[in-house]
């Protein structure tokens, strides 16, 4: 099986919350991710973009062009969420975000080349975020703040099992959950 290096997503600028860079082990930027002005998700009932547009959703560049949009599995207090990955129309990974009852942290799942799902693991004062596979329960990536405080957003993710892009749609979804 093919080794994949660590890869970091860095918010590019303090003031613009919209753009973010990936870059490899040695801080150079392979990539980079930006949140549209206004998301629309694929079954959406209020519509700003014409239909078939792909304009309300979050274009990636990371082992080539990539988007990633959302739907709404649910509809209630609090929505359940899905986030596909594409690479044109095909779906290479999707990810489900479903509320559960009484717990604040919802359930999230990575339908991809492996089914992992997300735990919260470190400190109050620094969080990560571990997937684990879920027939094994070993980890198959890692997502952590390199600092407790920063002035822009920083999100390290290691995961020697998952391809480059895949490991970008994590941080893409775990940054617009605003999950670290």
């Amino acid at each position: 099986m093919a080794s994949h290096p660590p890869l970091q997503m860095v918010q590019t600028s303090a003031w613009n919350g919209f753009r973010y860079d990936f870059l490899d082990a040695s801080g150079t930027v392979i990539g980079h991710f930006e949140f549209p002005n206004f998301a629309q998700a694929r079954n959406a009932r209020l519509r700003w973009h014409r239909p078939g547009s792909t304009a309300g959703d979050i274009q990636m560049q990371l082992d080539g062009a990539h988007r990633v949009d959302f739907e709404y599995l649910s509809r209630g207090w609090t929505n359940d969420l899905r986030y596909r990955l594409l690479r044109g129309d095909a779906v290479l990974a999707h990810m489900d975000v479903c509320q559960v009852r009484g717990r604040r942290w919802p359930d999230i799942t990575l339908h991809g080349p492996v089914t992992a799902q997300l735990h919260r693991t470190g400190r109050w004062w620094r969080s990560a975020l571990v997937w684990r596979d879920t027939a094994s329960g070993q980890p198959v990536a890692q997502m952590q703040a390199p600092a407790t405080f920063t002035l822009k957003y920083r999100c390290d993710i290691t995961g020697e099992r998952l391809p480059t892009a895949i490991k970008g749609f994590l941080g893409v979804v775990v940054a617009s959950l605003r999950l670290l």
